[in-house]
């Protein structure tokens, strides 16, 4: 009999089938918000209840205080004279006491001070190499000064842009909450360990590419759409907050069933703490080579944006990465090995909103993973069901970064559907992983279905 390569028309039954099967995945979506919702909202409110991102420890005068921001924007407030007023029970005398504040940048620590009877604001942030003095006449001209040279809006101490970089670097080296690279969840990591990620998702090349899949197609005219959600609460140094992914990806299997290429589009928020708000968006298209039926290879080239205003972080990079994928079926245990070599670098010389930010970044990610899946009783969705267990090992190398070494050790329910000829493919999946680093921990819930 003639196996044609669209698919054939499916009987009554079978519709019903897959209608009932799609109303089982919205329920279990609608069930798994809410589990996320109750289980993971009071972690995060409650860890959100830490220091703010920007904290300044003062000495006015004698008096000893305190103020914190999660808005970058609201650190020009640090010297705003009437605070200064309150914060020091009305002793300031803008004219003559002395200020020394010790101020956290989400991290990154800097010190600021007016010196007694000196309207000259100095500037010191060590990791960075500056030190700088800003004199606008008066204090608070002084204060204005500082921000436009934050902004790059200034050269009036020589090259802003060369220091702004310096400080860029320096909060991705030190801030485990940057938004554009430096921990395991910022852009620039998570663009480059998305080569391994995505390649371990995908098929093998059939042992024999003659035989249809279940539903009447023929092995290599089938092509997958996958829908994953991501909701990840993460705990980094002195602060806390949730990650929120949804990655949209389309295999293209082509006749020649050794080639396939990959597209992804990733979309995420992130709340850090309170009130700072992270949005990150990213482009793949990955070639992959079905060597063998056990041996995959796939290159992949992306580009990404990130962007924050609360903690002052914005970028734009790109990517690329090859990733090795092999596996061996062990008894009723499939074993699978991932080998994964990314680099990626910041594009600079961009403005936004005004600002220019050069991050002049250039890292490598080594990333390397086994995975198993075992047959479970039962099905799931009228399939059958398997339990994965996975294991990853990633190191950051290049410029310096917040966490250069992190684990991930992962959980998940899968079904699988048959593609013909042996090669199998995700159609359900849920699990837990967990990412550990020294002072940064994430804990990630994943739900995933392929149409």
């Amino acid at each position: 009999m003639m196996v044609h390569d669209r698919q054939i028309e499916r009987s009554p039954s079978r519709r019903l089938a897959s209608a009932s099967r799609a109303r089982s995945v919205r329920l279990g979506l609608a069930l798994l918000v809410s589990w996320l919702t109750t289980v993971f909202g009071p972690w995060v409110e409650v860890a959100s209840a830490r220091d703010g991102l920007f904290r300044a420890l003062y000495v006015i005068g004698t008096e000893s205080a305190t103020r914190e921001t999660n808005r970058i924007g609201s650190i020009d407030g640090f010297f705003d004279r009437r605070v200064l007023e309150d914060l020091s029970n009305a002793t300031y005398d803008p004219l003559f006491t002395a200020v020394v504040a010790n101020i956290d940048l989400r991290g990154l620590d800097t010190v600021a001070e007016f010196q007694e009877g000196d309207t000259r604001l100095f500037v010191r942030i060590p990791s960075a190499g500056i030190d700088v003095s800003f004199d606008g006449g008066d204090r608070d001209a002084s204060v204005d000064e500082f921000i436009d040279w934050l902004d790059g809006n200034t050269t009036a101490l020589g090259s802003s842009k060369e220091a702004i970089t310096s400080v860029l670097q320096a909060l991705v080296a030190e801030s485990p909450v940057d938004p554009v690279a430096g921990n395991p969840l910022s852009l620039q990591t998570l663009m480059m360990q998305a080569p391994y990620d995505v390649a371990m998702r995908t098929s093998f090349r059939p042992r024999d590419e003659t035989v249809p899949d279940g539903e009447g197609l023929s092995w290599r005219g089938k092509d997958v759409f996958d829908l994953d959600a991501d909701f990840t609460p993460f705990w980094a140094g002195d602060w806390s907050g949730f990650r929120a992914e949804l990655d949209p990806r389309y295999t293209l299997n082509l006749r020649e069933p050794r080639l396939a290429f990959v597209f992804d589009l990733p979309l995420a928020y992130t709340q850090t703490e309170a009130d700072a708000h992270t949005f990150t968006a990213q482009a793949g298209v990955g070639m992959l080579l079905r060597l063998t039926p056990w041996w995959n290879l796939m290159t992949d080239g992306r580009v990404g944006m990130a962007g924050s205003l609360q903690l002052g972080g914005l970028g734009v990079l790109w990517s690329t990465g090859v990733t090795s994928h092999m596996q061996w079926q062990l008894g009723e245990t499939t074993l699978r090995m991932g080998n994964a070599f990314s680099a990626s670098s910041s594009i600079d010389d961009l403005e936004w909103f005004g600002i220019e930010m050069t991050y002049d970044l250039t890292n490598y990610l080594v990333r390397n993973g086994l995975e198993a899946d075992r047959r479970l009783p039962g099905q799931l969705f009228g399939r059958p069901l398997y339990a994965r267990v996975s294991f990853t090992d990633s190191w950051v190398l290049g410029s310096d970064v917040f966490v250069d070494h992190y684990n991930e050790l992962g959980l998940h329910l899968v079904t699988r559907r048959s593609l013909g000829g042996g090669s199998m493919h995700d159609v359900f999946s849920f699990g837990l992983a967990y990412t550990g680093a020294s002072e940064y921990h994430a804990l990630r819930v994943s739900l995933g279905y392929a149409f």
